[in-house]
């Protein structure tokens, strides 16, 4: 009896320790903050244009890869362009200080109409959320230069804002 008593005790010990088996869970609530971003990169390609023919200042000077710009963004883009003060800034003996900011039209490259600069901000362009890889994020500007006949001849400055924004 005794032995029988001590399987008895054997097997429900050994009952017990299997059934307890030990399993934790828990639960770690994650949250990160991800902030509106434009990235945008503009290069000047197209350097500066020289007024040296006659249909030069009948037509104007039209340079259509001027400037490169690629844009990253995490959200649906708009970049605007202005001029940042009505006039040319003259840079050499002779020129005027009354050439207006008009004289420069700007597009993108593979849009129908130019832009005529103002110092008031005009959509470029827009595009979509990605990086610069993302269609339509990687472009070319095309600009015109026509001062025409009625500003002396000179060398010429016009710093132009581009601003790249979230929709």
């Amino acid at each position: 009896m005794r032995k029988a008593f001590l399987i008895i005790i054997i097997l429900f010990t050994a009952a017990a320790s299997y059934g307890q088996s030990y399993s934790f869970n828990a639960q770690n609530d994650g949250s990160l903050t991800v902030l509106p971003v434009v990235f945008m990169s503009l290069t000047t390609t197209g350097g500066v244009p020289s007024f040296t023919t006659e249909s030069h200042y009948d037509n104007g000077i039209t340079n259509t890869s001027y400037a490169s710009i690629w844009v990253k963004a995490n959200l649906p883009w708009v970049i605007s362009v202005k001029a940042q003060t009505a006039n040319f800034t003259p840079m050499s003996t002779g020129a005027a200080s009354n050439m207006p900011c008009s004289v420069l039209k700007l597009k993108k490259s593979t849009a129908a109409n130019y832009i005529t600069l103002t110092t008031s901000a005009q959509t470029l362009t827009n595009g979509p959320l990605g990086n610069n890889l993302v269609s339509g994020n990687t472009f070319n500007v095309a600009m015109q230069f026509t001062p025409g006949w009625g500003y002396p001849g000179g060398q010429y400055r016009m710093n132009v804002i581009y601003t790249a924004a979230q929709q």
